[in-house]
C-alpha cells in the first residue's frame, strides 16, 4: 500500500489569559546558543567524506501526501482526499464495522448506536483507519483505554494498544510509517508532582498481518523529561480533537513544548530546554518551528489579544486585538491558521481566518465568513477545518446541504469550490426559509451593552398550506415579541453602579438565543417547527431551552396535547412516569442520566414532574418524546431526558 501521510486537523478554541510576556531564559546554560546544539565539526567532516565515496545518492523515500476530511471525530461519514481533491475515497462507520462481531463491537466502538459512544477518529494511514476509545467495562468496573485500526481495503479489525491503568491518551498519530500513541502517567499527589507522559510506537509488519511495536527514537528524552517532574505537551497543530505525538513535534518542529508547573519550557531532541519567563498565566498549546501561539482573552471585556512568540528572539508580538473570539486551525508548513470572530450584529457570527507565515513574518486575511440562519450547528469558515500543502479544506452552507469546499490558497487567497462531498442535508430548507431578528439593549445612563437577544422565525413556503400566511405571520410575531422583550425594564437590575457596568461589561450582559433546529410534516396534515434557546447570564455555564410549534396545515391552527388525548392527567402522568422508568431500566450503569439509580425514586419524581399541559412534548410521524430539562431528573451534564412514547400507547392509535 502506498503510505499515507495524514494530518487530522479539528477547530480548537483556546480561551487563554496572559499577564506578561518576557524573554526566554535558560536557567541551566551559559547561553542561548547551546539550545541549538550543532553537529560536532568530527562528524561534519565525516559526513562530507561519505558523500565524497558515494557515487550515487539513494532517492529519497517518498510517499503520497492525502487527508481524511471528517467534520469531527464522531463523525458517521469520512471522506479521504488527495492533495488537490481530485481523488476522493468514501467511507462510513457502517462500512468500517461491518466485520466487526457482535461481542467485540461492544468494546471496539466504530459504529456505536448512540454517536456520543462512538470511538474516535484519530487518524488514517497507509489504508488503515485509527480510532482511539475510552470505554468502560462492566466486566471489570473500570475503564479500559484503546487504540485499534480497522482496514480501508477489507474492514479487518487490528487491536493495538490497550491500557487499564487511567492513562489517557494524549496523542494518537500516524507518523513517518508508524503508528504513535503518548499517553499520561498521571500524578503523584505524595509528592506533588507529575509522573509524565510515555510514548509507544507501532508499525504494521506485512508478514504476520498485525502491529509490532517498536522503541520511540526519543523514548529516552521523554524518560529524561518525565524524571525532572514536568510534563510535555505535543502541538495542537493538528486540532484541538487530535494531538501531533511527540516524535512529530521534535522532527518538525524541532523541540517539544513542557509545563514545569511554573510557566512553559521548550525542550529540543537532546533534552535541553530553554525555561520561557512571563508565562505563569499563559496557556500555550499550538506551537510551530520556532514559534508558540496563544491569545489573551480578557473576561472582564470580553475582547481577545492574539499573539505568536518567537522562541529565539525571545518576545511576543500582537496578531490581532480587540476581538471576541479566537480559534487556532492548524499548521501547514511554515503558516498556520488562525481565526477571529466578532458579532458586529449580536447572533451573526462573523469570522475572519488568516494566515501567519512563520518564515516572512506576515499575517494575511485568506477569506472571511458569516453564519447562516437556520443553520446553528455550523461554524461559518471554520467546520471541518483541514489543511495540506496549500489546500483548504472545511464544511459550509449552501443551497439546503452542508458539504465539502476546497480552495487552493497558494497565492494567500481562497475561492471555494464544491468537490461533492455530502456532510448532511438540512431538511428544514425543504419546506421554506429561516429569517432572523437581534435586538441589543444598552444602560440608558452609560451604554454599557447589558442584554443582547437574537432569534429565528421559519417561514413556509405557500405550496404545503392554504395557511401559510396566517402561520408565518403567528411565528414572525413570536420572534419579534421576543427580541423586544428587554428584561432591562426591570427597576431592581438597574441598581447596579454604571461604574461597574464599564469595568466589568461581561458581568452584568444578559444573553439570550432562540433557533430553529427543525422542521417536519407528519402525515401531510402536522408542520412541526423545532426551537432551541441557549440563556447566559454569567457563571459556568447558561440554561438551554427547547420547544416545538405544531400546526394543522388544513386549517393554519397550533395544536397541543390536549387536541389529541382524551385521557386525564392523571393517566397522563403515570403513563410517563412508566415509560421513564422503563427507560432508566433498559440502560447500562454508565449510561444512567438520572439523579438515583433506584427505580421506584425515578417514577414517583417523573409522576411528581409530568404535568399534560407543561409543553415538554414533541411530535414524531409515530409518537411523541416527552422531555425532562437539564436539573429537572438529572444533573446539568445530563442534558435533556427524553422519553419515547408511541400513539399507540398515547392515543390508541398508530398515528396522530
Amino acid at each position: 500500500m502506498k503510505r499515507k501521510l495524514i494530518k487530522y486537523l479539528f477547530i480548537g478554541l483556546t480561551v487563554l489569559t496572559l499577564t506578561g510576556c518576557g524573554s526566554i531564559v535558560d536557567d541551566s546554560l551559559a547561553d542561548r546558543d547551546e539550545y541549538n546544539v550543532e553537529e560536532d565539526d568530527d562528524d561534519e567532516d565525516d559526513d562530507e567524506k561519505k558523500e565524497d565515496e558515494d557515487e550515487e545518492v539513494p532517492e529519497e523515500k517518498t510517499s503520497e501526501s492525502k487527508l481524511i476530511l471528517s467534520r469531527d471525530s464522531t463523525s458517521d461519514i469520512f471522506y479521504v482526499a488527495s492533495e488537490n481533491g481530485e481523488n476522493i475515497d468514501q467511507f462510513t462507520r457502517k462500512d468500517l464495522a461491518e466485520n466487526i462481531s457482535a461481542s467485540d463491537s461492544k468494546l471496539y466502538r466504530v459504529n456505536a448506536e448512540e454517536q456520543y459512544l462512538q470511538s474516535a477518529l484519530a487518524c488514517e494511514g497507509d489504508g488503515f483507519f485509527f480510532f482511539k476509545d475510552s470505554n468502560y467495562s462492566d466486566e471489570t468496573g473500570e475503564y479500559v483505554y484503546l487504540v485499534y485500526a480497522v482496514s480501508a481495503d477489507d474492514h479487518k479489525l487490528y487491536p493495538i494498544w490497550e491500557d487499564r491503568e487511567s492513562h489517557y491518551i494524549e496523542a494518537c498519530d500516524y507518523y513517518d510509517g508508524c503508528l504513535y500513541v503518548d499517553y499520561n502517567l498521571g500524578y503523584d499527589y505524595d509528592a506533588d508532582k507529575t509522573l509524565g507522559v510515555k510514548e509507544v510506537c507501532y508499525e504494521y509488519d506485512p508478514s504476520s498481518d498485525s502491529f509490532k511495536e517498536k522503541e520511540s527514537e526519543y523514548a529516552s528524552v521523554i524518560d529524561e523529561i518525565n524524571s525532572k517532574g514536568i510534563r510535555i505537551l505535543g502541538s495542537r497543530c493538528a486540532g484541538w480533537d487530535n494531538v501531533d505525538c511527540y516524535t512529530r513535534d521534535f522532527k518538525e518542529c524541532g523541540y517539544v513544548l513542557a509545563n514545569t508547573g511554573d510557566g512553559y519550557a521548550v525542550i529540543n531532541e537532546k533534552g535541553i530546554s530553554l525555561d520561557i519567563e512571563g508565562t505563569e498565566n499563559v496557556y500555550i498549546s499550538f506551537y510551530a518551528p520556532g514559534y508558540l501561539f496563544y491569545d489573551d482573552s480578557n473576561y472582564d471585556t470580553a475582547g481577545a489579544t492574539v499573539y505568536v512568540y518567537d522562541i529565539e528572539a525571545g518576545s511576543a508580538k500582537v496578531l490581532a486585538s480587540d476581538v471576541e473570539s479566537t480559534v487556532f486551525l492548524g499548521r501547514d508548513g511554515s503558516k498556520m491558521y488562525y481565526l477571529t470572530g466578532s458579532y458586529e450584529e449580536y447572533g451573526i457570527a462573523h469570522n475572519r481566518i488568516y494566515a501567519y507565515d512563520t518564515e516572512n513574518g506576515d499575517s494575511n486575511l485568506v477569506y472571511e465568513a458569516k453564519s447562516v440562519p437556520g443553520v446553528s450547528l455550523a461554524y461559518p469558515g471554520a467546520e471541518g477545518f483541514k489543511v495540506l500543502n496549500d489546500r483548504i479544506y472545511m464544511v459550509d452552507f449552501e443551497d439546503g446541504d452542508l458539504k465539502w469546499f476546497s480552495a487552493d490558497v497558494s497565492d494567500g487567497k481562497a475561492e471555494f469550490k464544491d468537490i461533492y462531498c455530502l456532510e448532511q442535508h438540512v431538511d428544514l430548507f425543504d419546506y421554506g426559509t429561516v429569517e432572523y431578528a437581534s435586538s441589543s439593549y444598552a444602560c440608558p445612563k452609560c451604554g454599557t451593552i447589558l442584554n443582547q437577544r437574537y432569534a429565528e422565525c421559519f417561514v413556509l413556503d405557500d405550496k404545503y398550506s392554504d395557511y401559510a400566511d396566517d402561520i408565518n405571520e403567528y411565528m414572525k410575531n413570536n420572534m419579534i415579541a421576543f427580541v423586544e422583550d428587554n428584561f432591562l425594564d426591570s427597576a431592581d437590575y438597574y441598581e447596579s453602579e454604571c461604574a461597574d457596568h464599564q469595568a466589568n461589561p461581561t458581568w452584568y450582559r444578559v444573553t439570550d438565543d432562540w433557533t430553529v433546529s427543525g422542521v417536519g410534516i407528519i402525515d401531510d396534515k402536522y408542520l412541526t417547527v423545532n426551537m432551541g434557546g441557549y440563556w447566559y447570564g454569567g457563571g459556568a455555564h447558561g440554561y438551554p431551552s427547547r420547544n416545538q410549534y405544531l400546526f394543522d396545515l388544513e386549517t393554519g391552527e397550533e395544536k397541543s396535547i390536549k387536541d389529541f388525548y382524551t385521557g386525564t392527567e392523571k393517566e397522563f402522568k403515570t403513563l410517563v412516569a412508566e415509560k421513564t422508568r422503563d427507560y432508566f431500566l433498559s440502560l447500562d450503569y454508565y449510561e444512567n442520566p438520572f439523579y438515583t439509580d433506584d427505580e421506584d425514586i425515578i417514577y414517583s419524581d417523573a409522576y411528581e414532574n409530568v404535568f399534560l399541559d407543561d409543553g415538554n412534548i414533541e411530535y414524531l410521524y409515530n409518537g411523541i418524546i416527552y422531555y425532562y430539562p437539564p436539573y429537572l431528573m438529572g444533573p446539568y451534564a445530563s442534558g435533556y431526558i427524553d422519553i419515547f412514547i408511541p400513539y399507540s400507547e398515547l392515543l390508541g392509535r398508530a398515528s396522530l
